[in-house]
């Protein structure tokens, strides 16, 4: 199991439920969060990301 939680002033999901950046220059990022995801996929893991509005937390739970 690997846990990431960060610090987030406000929530990261778009209406459709999708993650955006706000960083100026966005051709160049989210490849990361993509990345994960599709290497947790392969070797048959679980991802789950949510935010929590009490907290202004970011969680990302990887179960492999």
């Amino acid at each position: 199991v690997i846990v990431l939680v960060t610090s987030c002033p406000t929530d990261p999901f778009s209406s459709d439920g999708k993650l955006y950046s706000t960083k100026r220059n966005k051709q160049f990022h989210g490849f990361g969060i993509t990345s994960v995801r599709n290497i947790v996929k392969r070797y048959n893991g679980e991802m789950e990301q949510y935010y929590e509005e009490d907290t202004k937390e970011f969680h990302t739970v990887i179960l492999m």
